[in-house]
């Protein structure tokens, strides 16, 4: 791999998130040729200059920016729902009407951290490449009981050619008039709509919050306890841990990344990227007490209900 595309669908409240991703990216693949392609949402041109200087600040990296208008009226027509309060996110549906002359393209969530080179994705050829996310099972049965499988969106490796020749938009336009509701909008379609295009990809490539807090006994009683299926082996699970290319910084509890905690296994990136890339770091003076909280989280998993009621009314008291 000589060259790389990379997409991202963004608005202006996660510019600065996505500025961490782009930043990380190219200081560990600064040997590819990377074009960057963002559907972007609310953007000034102070923003937009902002990403150039970035993206321009490394060698062989250039990028190019997309009006979302054309594409958010496709989204509105099919009545797509939004997701935290946007339409952008869904925009990764349709990128192929508005991103041209690619052959594969790794799309990105603006809360990614790339931590090594992605060279190792040239591997793997599907027609669209997730990593296996950790979901109840409960959850995938009730869109599609015969659901053997649910994927994270939040990395695709989509191979151009095969998405359009397997004519994948068609596959979730179709699934759409079926008008189901949708928590995770994107994501639902594309597990439901595209379950015989995926290909899985390993953990190491999206390696999400929770994956990669617990220790492996907890992170077990974890999936026990919410009836999230297994998805990776205990060795692909340490592989991915102690060899992560892509981080995932989805909500931990009731926090984010970059939220004012040092709770969240990821948040320490964000601390060392924002002052990277010139923004203010995390005021973390009033943080919650991480060792406390970690009490708090395993003592969740571990006690029986009786007790975690018991626990609740003394804590409120």
């Amino acid at each position: 791999m000589e060259h790389i595309d990379v997409m991202y669908t963004v608005d202006k409240n996660y510019l600065n998130y996505m500025l961490v991703s782009i930043y990380s990216f190219l200081e560990n693949n600064n040997g590819l040729n990377t074009t960057f392609h963002i559907i972007c949402d609310g953007f000034t041109l102070e923003d937009y200059a902002h990403v150039e200087r970035i993206v321009q600040s490394f060698d062989k990296a250039d990028v190019n920016f997309y009006d979302f208008e054309a594409i958010k009226d496709l989204i509105v027509k099919y009545d797509i729902p939004k997701w935290n309060n946007s339409y952008v996110s869904n925009a990764r549906l349709f990128f192929n009407k508005c991103i041209k002359d690619t052959e594969k393209i790794l799309y990105l969530d603006a809360d990614t951290i790339v931590t090594d080179s992605v060279v190792g994705l040239d591997n793997y050829d599907g027609t669209v490449c997730m990593v296996k996310d950790s979901v109840p099972e409960t959850y995938f049965k009730s869109l599609d009981s015969t659901l053997q499988t649910y994927y994270n969106s939040g990395v695709l490796w989509i191979n151009t050619d095969k998405w359009n020749e397997n004519e994948c938009l068609e596959k979730l336009l179709k699934s759409l008039e079926d008008k189901r509701t949708y928590t995770y909008p994107d994501q639902d379609l594309i597990n439901i709509s595209l379950r015989d295009d995926i290909s899985t990809l390993p953990l190491n490539y999206n390696l999400l919050t929770m994956d990669a807090y617990y220790d492996l006994p907890m992170l077990y009683k974890y999936y026990s306890v919410n009836n999230i299926p297994e998805r990776y082996s205990k060795t692909e699970i340490k592989d991915a841990r102690e060899n992560p290319v892509i981080l995932h910084g989805t909500p931990f509890y009731n926090w984010k990344a970059w939220d004012n905690n040092a709770i969240h296994p990821y948040s320490k990136y964000y601390d060392e990227y924002f002052a990277k890339i010139g923004l203010s770091e995390i005021d973390k003076s009033d943080a919650p007490n991480e060792e406390l909280y970690k009490i708090i989280l395993y003592l969740k998993l571990i006690c029986p209900e009786g007790i975690k009621s018991r626990i609740k009314e003394f804590v409120r008291k």
